[in-house]
């Protein structure tokens, strides 16, 4: 297999960094969770954006919407899917987010029927 050179987008060393920790990436603490495999994804979004990015006071919640198609079983495997009439593809994984009015920046997300 030829090997493919990206240096200019990622350095190695950071490369060999991510590679080491991505598999950590996908695991929770709970395991009656059924997004105990994102979870820590998500939380640890909302945590460093909460300590590392300045917002306006004046921010917006709203609604966003991860389309899904499912192949093979019902629900494709996901703990649970939505059906929003009004989206655009209506099947998917719903979120809610927050937002900053001044920078458009999403502070925080939040997955819609997980258990927390």
């Amino acid at each position: 297999m030829p090997s493919i050179d990206l240096s200019d987008r990622m350095k190695k060393y950071r490369f060999q960094q991510l590679k080491k920790v991505i598999p950590s990436a996908f695991h929770g603490d709970d395991e009656a969770d059924p997004w105990n495999n994102i979870k820590s994804i998500l939380d640890g979004f909302n945590d460093k954006r909460a300590t590392k990015i300045a917002a306006s006071y004046c921010k917006v919640h709203d609604e966003s919407m991860s389309a899904f198609k499912p192949r093979t079983t019902k629900t494709g495997g996901l703990p649970f899917l939505s059906f929003i009439l009004r989206k655009p593809k209506p099947i998917g994984t719903e979120f809610k987010a927050t937002a900053c009015t001044e920078t458009g920046k999403c502070f925080v997300y939040d997955i819609i029927n997980r258990s927390t």
